[in-house]
């Protein structure tokens, strides 16, 4: 399937980075990480793949990284909650648009990119976003600074490069160690609260079914390119119906707390606006895009991927939560 072909990824370190790398080397790709930390992924034990420690934002090597691949998948982002802005667009703009220009320059076929629904969500429910769908309030600079370099990787498709996006919701299962752990440490804690008459309806994206896009967008015909496309399970779920679920997969107590949703989000203010003149950079432990989340609900609607690219989720929300919990008990 691979044959041979020899791809750049991005953000290997991390959790959809370096499950893909073995996603791929399994299929008969050559695989070359990079990340700012060589240890995690040197710790998947990835035989044959090879690591370059590197800054996107910094680095003058980027043509050399990018040299002798024919597919880049561009994983990296700065993925925090909260922060400086200037932080998220060298992170998550300039490596973006640094890399792209390496990669033409050294004549890459096909640049895929790792974008975020999150940029449909902010100040309302959204249910059944398509790829055009209009983006939300975008209160975070994570969701602005994805948009701004979503809209400029699609740009350059067909100006030497093929370029294609994906935009995964909540992306979890075996070494997710972001999503699902917050809400886990949150019922150990004791923290885990709902905010009073409201359970969102949200989607999540087994990784499975992500590594299965990721390799569709990579074999798209040219054709399919200079677009993006929605990537989720097939179902969505209430949040506080799947995280019981969740407390009975991992052992853990299902006694969430209620609180009003004006006084939730003006108690997540003050804490950023501490966090703020602290000069952290940091996740607060409240934040507002965190009580959002708790109250506006964000669906997908799939059907792009599913007719242009041949996605089907093979995983469904029950199997994410079962691998997930099966990974974090042991």
């Amino acid at each position: 399937m691979g044959g041979g072909r020899r791809v750049l990824i991005t953000g290997a370190s991390g959790f959809i980075g370096g499950r893909l790398a073995r996603h791929l080397l399994e299929r008969g790709f050559e695989v070359r990480g990079t990340g700012r930390n060589r240890m995690p992924f040197e710790k998947l034990g990835l035989e044959g793949a090879s690591f370059f420690t590197a800054d996107l934002t910094e680095d003058d090597s980027l043509d050399g990284l990018v040299d002798g691949c024919e597919i880049i998948v561009h994983a990296a982002a700065r993925s925090e909650a909260f922060g400086p802005r200037e932080l998220f667009e060298a992170a998550n703009v300039r490596a973006t648009e640094r890399l792209l220009e390496a990669a033409k320059r050294r004549g890459v076929k096909r640049f895929v990119f790792l974008s975020s629904p999150s940029i449909y969500f902010g100040g309302r429910d959204v249910i059944g976003a398509t790829e055009n769908s209009p983006p939300g309030l975008l209160s975070d600079p994570y969701a602005q600074t994805k948009r701004i370099a979503d809209e400029y990787v699609l740009a350059q498709n067909g100006r030497g490069i093929e370029t294609i996006s994906l935009r995964p919701r909540m992306v979890t299962g075996a070494a997710d160690d972001k999503f699902f752990p917050r809400f886990v440490e949150a019922m150990d804690s004791g923290k885990l609260k709902q905010l009073k008459g409201h359970d969102p309806l949200v989607h999540i994206t087994a990784i499975e079914n992500l590594l299965d896009a990721l390799l569709l967008a990579i074999d798209a015909d040219a054709s399919l390119c200079g677009a993006t496309y929605n990537i989720a399970n097939a179902d969505p779920v209430r949040l506080f119906t799947m995280l019981e679920i969740l407390a009975e997969l991992t052992g853990r107590p299902f006694e969430p707390g209620t609180v009003p949703f004006p006084l939730a989000y003006a108690a997540a203010s003050v804490v950023e606006g501490a966090y703020r003149l602290f000069g952290r950079t940091d996740d607060p432990p409240l934040f507002r895009l965190q009580i959002e989340v708790l109250r506006y609900s964000l669906t997908l609607d799939i059907s792009a991927a599913r007719t242009k690219l041949g996605y089907e989720p093979t995983v469904d929300n029950q199997e994410t939560l079962e691998r997930f919990a099966k990974w974090y008990c042991e």
